[in-house]
């Protein structure tokens, strides 16, 4: 990984930001965010 340090949320908002829905509290896989 380029940025080991960096959070896979983090990178999910830079690399694809239309699917990352901010007011889901829920990220791509069901967690909680």
């Amino acid at each position: 990984a380029a940025n080991p340090g960096s959070q896979l949320g983090d990178f999910i908002r830079w690399y694809s930001p239309r699917d990352w829905i901010e007011d889901e509290g829920l990220d791509q896989w069901g967690q909680p965010a």
